[in-house]
């Protein structure tokens, strides 16, 4: 892409629009929308749903060795022009959002029980007072990462997994819950799901060597979609056709995209990108961020091959040195953040322009 020129800033309801000219006329346009608010120490947008979004604020720090630690309180915002929504429940030290699905949300918190701090896994409808935490029996600590319909998953640990953590899938209409570990993988979790399907990770019986690993709603309907040339990998996200996630090397992460099989697997690592991750996908675009030799990360979007992306920087100021993309609609609104020089990371959604 050729350098940006022309930023203009325009400011409405609290939302700054960043408008780039000067990108590839032939590449993909965006708009992207700064959803940051005031009284924080910055915002990250971590789930997109028909222009819903979802993720945490950095509402408090503490010091530990002379370095800054924050907490998070979940988030949610109903619309580019809305006000953002504080979600934080039970008065949490820490909470936040991971997925969206229309007005529902679901993430994780830190829940007091009987004078001790569990991570639970919550779901909310947009209001601090609608959270609902939706660990099972059996089970201590969980988190939830991913929403489609009635169907939530996550991971979680107790004395129903022996102590491990465990890939688990909650029915939310039957609220029922399904263990997805399998008896050859010690560990595993689930990230995200298409309302039939789930994708994460499982290590071996001796807990290493994490596979990603496509579900369909029970532990022995696993795929193993593990590609051999690397050492490691993970499936972060999944749609009705497709699944993404990372496949890492000694020297190398690389963005990795399947449909439904290891033999599958198509390696979205661009030429002169050193790293890549991917983090979602819908339809034919499959978002995530790579990094060249200067170890600065730029919010990528792709369409199915290494060579058919769009550097989402290039739509931001100079002022964000780095972005992430974590999330993408089905209207191909993409969710993430950047951050400024110090690391203060903004709420960014990038608008594609018809």
């Amino acid at each position: 892409m050729s350098e940006r020129m022309h930023i203009v800033q325009k400011s409405f309801a609290g939302l700054v629009v960043f408008l780039v000219s000067g990108a590839s006329a032939s590449a993909m346009q965006y708009q992207a929308l700064d959803y940051s608010y005031a009284g924080n120490y910055g915002t990250v947008v971590a789930g997109m749903s028909g222009g819903h979004a979802g993720g945490y604020s950095r509402y408090d720090f503490y010091v530990i060795d002379h370095q800054k630690r924050y907490r998070f309180h979940a988030i949610y915002w109903p619309d580019a022009n809305a006000a953002p929504v504080e979600l934080n429940p039970f008065n949490s030290p820490y909470s936040q959002v991971s997925a969206v699905s229309g007005n529902r949300q679901v993430g994780t918190a830190s829940v007091l029980i009987n004078g001790t701090y569990y991570a639970r896994a919550i779901l909310w409808r947009g209001t601090a007072k609608s959270a609902r935490d939706i660990t099972m029996t059996g089970y201590d600590n969980s988190s939830a990462s991913g929403l489609h319909g009635s169907q939530v998953v996550g991971q979680a640990n107790g004395n129903a997994t022996g102590g491990y953590v465990h890939a688990v899938v909650w029915d939310l209409k039957n609220s029922s819950i399904a263990d997805l570990n399998g008896s050859d993988h010690q560990e595993s979790g689930a990230v995200a799901t298409n309302g039939t399907q789930q994708v994460g990770w499982a290590t071996d019986p001796s807990g290493a060597d994490d596979h990603a690993m496509l579900w369909s709603g029970t532990h022995d309907s696993q795929v193993d979609l593990h590609p051999a040339k690397f050492s490691l990998s993970f499936a972060t996200a999944i749609d009705g056709q497709s699944q993404v996630g990372i496949g890492e090397t000694l020297s190398a992460a690389h963005a990795l995209l399947w449909h439904g099989s290891a033999a599958s697997a198509v390696d979205l690592n661009p030429a002169g990108y050193a790293d890549s991750y991917a983090t979602a996908v819908s339809g034919n675009k499959q978002v995530g961020y790579a990094t060249k030799s200067d170890f600065k990360y730029h919010a990528m979007v792709w369409s199915g091959k290494a060579a058919k992306f769009v550097d989402l920087q290039a739509f931001l100021p100079s002022s964000f040195t780095q972005s992430y993309a974590t999330s993408i609609d089905a209207s191909g609104n993409i969710g993430g953040y950047a951050t400024e020089v110090d690391g203060t990371p903004h709420a960014i959604v990038w608008q594609p322009l018809k």
